[in-house]
């Protein structure tokens, strides 16, 4: 059946590369490409879905993605590199609003390091603890200034280290109540 299947295809293909005199396919129309390995297992999927997201998927011999490649209707775009088990580790994104990005993921799937860009001039770099809570954010802001929060595991800024955009550094400790215990230079 695979067999015949396979045969009809290329039938098609061929009738359908009788436009170029050369033998070669000038066009191929189709809202998904399977290409199998000699297993028959799916190992690149090119696609469009009903909501006009795009996207290409490389697999591994398990079928299971490792990377992809993915552009959604509103101008959002996404490049995705999976570990041996088909999870996310890597993420490289873009969004429409001008926001680039590049996230890193532990083995469960859960944050651990982000770069993000932002289109006002902003840069964030954060930093996850193993439960891909946040406790460490690194920036710069369009005005120039520079600064680093360190955060409890409640998720509030502790410390502050800063550089102003008037070059005046600056030192913040809080309580967990967000109270200001300690400011320098005073």
């Amino acid at each position: 059946m695979q067999g015949g299947l396979a045969s009809l295809i290329v039938v098609l293909l061929m009738l359908g590369a009788a436009q170029g005199t050369d033998g070669s396919f000038r066009q191929l129309t189709v809202e998904t490409l399977l290409i199998k390995d000699k297993d028959g297992k799916s190992r690149v999927i090119i696609s469009t879905t009903a909501n006009g997201t795009t996207m290409q998927t490389f697999r591994g011999t398990d079928e299971k993605p490792r990377v992809s490649i993915i552009a959604a209707p509103d101008g959002t775009t996404r490049q995705v590199f999976a570990d041996k088990d088909g999870e996310p580790r890597v993420i490289i994104l873009t969004t429409p609003e001008g926001i680039a990005g590049l996230d890193f993921r532990d083995k469960d799937g859960k944050p651990q390091v982000s770069i993000i860009t932002a289109p006002d001039g902003r840069v964030l770099q954060n930093f996850a603890d193993k439960d891909g809570k946040l406790r460490i954010t690194i920036g710069t802001n369009s005005d120039g200034a520079a600064w680093q929060y360190f955060v409890d595991k409640d998720g509030k800024a502790r410390i502050t280290i800063g550089m102003n955009p008037d070059n005046t550094a600056a030192l913040y400790f809080t309580d967990k109540d967000g109270k200001t215990q300690m400011t320098l230079p005073q």
